[in-house]
């Protein structure tokens, strides 16, 4: 699914980066199972890469792709520096 979103012009070249885990920045990670199975339905995901959606549509599917893309790379880090 990640290599699909590779053509997208907005988060394409995020997508190729995470796609072939070439940049240290972006690395893959699988997505969290979660602690417990609660029978709902697996989180929504784009299932392909479309530029025929528009206006809202394309909105919400922009939302979709770009949660499932962040689902799949590895926490941020912070550091706090106290001056």
């Amino acid at each position: 699914t990640i290599g699909i979103q590779t053509a997208s012009r907005t988060w394409g070249p995020y997508a190729s980066r995470l796609h072939l885990a070439c940049d240290k920045r972006y690395p893959f990670r699988k997505p969290r199972q979660g602690k417990n199975d609660d029978r709902a339905h697996p989180p929504i995901h784009p299932t392909g890469f479309s530029q025929a959606v528009a206006g809202d549509d394309a909105k919400v599917y922009e939302l979709v792709v770009r949660h499932y893309l962040a689902a799949c790379t590895v926490d941020a880090v912070a550091e706090l520096l106290e001056i």
